[in-house]
């Protein structure tokens, strides 16, 4: 095998496997959209913002800003749901402590 052909191979094998990565990652904001009504909102309310700050002219240093803080927020809701989905996988019944916790990881979010 010539190494031409061998790095050719190999980069086809990375990109099948960056494929099937991304592939599992669209799977999962898809869950995110389809199980939580708080990700559907975050998106409406952002996407607002931005056309809103577009229309009245907000500067580009503003809106990055914007965008930067908005992403921030989704990925807290995000990483709040697989806290509270572990959680109820790992103790079904309601429980104190993981009640504290599950609020706890909320008030992040909305401290966001």
């Amino acid at each position: 095998m010539s190494g031409q052909n061998f790095w050719f191979i190999k980069m086809k094998e990375s990109l099948i496997r960056i494929k099937k990565s991304l592939g599992f990652s669209w799977t999962g904001v898809k869950y995110l959209f389809s199980t939580q009504r708080n990700f559907s909102h975050h998106l409406i309310v952002y996407c607002s913002v931005i056309i809103l700050g577009l229309l009245l002219g907000v500067g580009t240093i503003k809106l990055a800003i914007v965008i930067v803080m908005s992403s921030f927020v989704f990925l807290l809701e995000a990483l709040n749901t697989v806290v509270e989905e572990i959680f109820d996988f790992l103790h079904p019944k309601f429980h104190r402590k993981v009640g504290n916790i599950k609020d706890s990881m909320a008030g992040i979010v909305l401290m966001a």
